[in-house]
């Protein structure tokens, strides 16, 4: 296969990758907000997104919501869903990534490394001060 075209077919996959995780967002978006069984209180009537003429009781069982709680976290189905395409394809192909502009996809660990140039032990060793002639003697 020559090199136009492999980069025409990992364009194509990328492509198709990126297409499917802006289906799944907006699915997502479309979802976010209505009330479902977990964020309904007792006994709260519905409306059938798929059959608007029907309404349906949905949470029957409780009353306990924590959609609250689950606003605030809206935001990761998204965010994983981008991680998971990106990931997938910069484990094809690496150059994809700029290293400088990570995203925060991989842990940045800093670490003392002495440069190539300086031996191990003379980066941390500090000048001793001389001694005096006076240093053996008390007054």
């Amino acid at each position: 296969m020559s090199p136009p075209a492999a980069a025409s077919g990992a364009a194509a996959v990328l492509s198709k990758d990126i297409a499917r995780s802006f289906r799944w967002m907006q699915a997502f978006a479309a979802v976010k907000g209505k009330p479902t069984a977990g964020s309904c209180a007792a006994g709260t009537a519905v409306v059938n997104p798929e059959e608007p003429g029907k309404v349906t009781l949905k949470g029957r069982y409780t009353n306990f919501s924590l959609q609250h709680i689950w606003e605030k976290y809206d935001y990761l189905q998204t965010h994983l869903l981008l991680r998971e395409c990106l990931l997938s394809q910069v484990a094809k192909n690496p150059r994809l990534m700029d290293p400088e502009i990570n995203a925060g996809l991989t842990p940045t660990v800093f670490m003392r490394v002495p440069s190539a140039g300086t031996p191990q032990g003379a980066a941390s060793a500090e000048p001793q001060p001389k001694a005096t002639q006076n240093a053996g003697k008390t007054n």
